[in-house]
């Protein structure tokens, strides 16, 4: 491919000290059945041989776009990757996890065949240091039942991803002030302007440290962040419109005690007049048959 094309796609990994599974993972995206990509990568400021691995896969295929970087963070190196980015559709990669053949082909095609679609994600398998499978993960698959989740946590596996470019130039790219849940906050930001989707296959093997325990303890401060989008998110939007309102409902349908959601939805109807605020009491009892709810919000 002419770098001077625009390619379908644009691939983006960042590495940090991946030497472990990094071959793994550029393999797994260089032997694709869809070709017309560009595959950036961009090494952190790694100090493993890291750097030595994927100087190694740029000199022989020409659509890797190696860079070299002091150590920025992950966020940053997104953001640096997207403004390189050609490629019509945008494609996400951690640098330990491993996509299957057919992922950015079957990912393409939905973009392709639903047009009103701009996020979507795929279903995986989750491995151990190994490659072991240890578990699946699932992901709700229409934007429907998308909308009536995300407010309560992230509905997307980040390193899967596939969403128009576009969205990016019109709605702003990752916010580097995030060390963590960056992509969910990217998310919610484009729920706003675009229908989002999930492929209900497993075509992403995703890699949790079993033995080290790191998933699981970084999954604490994940969940620090998220709250912390998701209130940003519901501050930014807050609005006394029956459609916010739902929104709000819907979620809290599926999460009744989520205590995000129940602030806010106090605060909305703090903010109402007598009459609206009768009118929520009633289509919340409505929505969950429950007066506990009711005495949360209105006391």
């Amino acid at each position: 491919m002419n770098r001077q094309e625009q390619p379908k796609i644009t691939v983006l990994l960042t590495v940090f000290n991946g030497e472990q599974y990094l071959s793994e993972a550029i393999d797994s995206i260089l032997c694709q059945t869809f070709n017309d990509f560009e595959f950036i990568i961009i090494n952190d400021g790694s100090s493993d041989k890291s750097a030595e691995i994927a100087e190694r896969y740029a000199q022989k295929d020409s659509r890797i776009i190696l860079i070299h970087q002091k150590n920025e963070g992950l966020t940053k190196s997104l953001n640096k990757g997207l403004s390189l980015a050609k490629g019509e559709y945008i494609a996400r990669m951690d640098a330990d996890d491993i996509s299957e053949p057919e992922r950015l082909q079957v990912q393409a095609q939905f973009l392709d065949q639903n047009q009103d679609v701009g996020v979507v994600g795929i279903d995986g398998l989750v491995i151990d240091e190994e490659g072991h499978e240890v578990g699946k993960v699932g992901h709700p698959v229409l934007h429907n039942e998308i909308t009536a989740l995300l407010l309560l946590d992230n509905r997307f596996t980040h390193s899967s991803v596939m969403f128009r470019a576009k969205l990016s130039h019109l709605y702003g790219v990752y916010d580097e002030t995030l060390i963590m849940a960056q992509d969910y906050d990217l998310w919610l930001r484009f729920f706003m302007y675009t229908k989002m989707a999930n492929i209900p296959r497993p075509l992403h093997k995703w890699r949790a440290n079993i033995t080290s325990g790191i998933s699981i303890n970084k999954r604490d401060e994940q969940i620090v962040f998220r709250d912390k989008v998701r209130q940003n998110f519901l501050e930014k939007h807050f609005s006394k419109s029956g459609d916010h309102i739902n929104l709000i409902l819907s979620n809290l349908r599926n999460c009744p005690t989520d205590r995000v959601l129940l602030a806010h939805l106090k605060r909305v109807y703090l903010s109402l007049s007598l009459v609206h605020r009768l009118y929520l009491r009633l289509k919340v009892f409505i929505f969950f048959r429950q007066e506990a709810l009711l005495k949360v919000i209105s006391h």
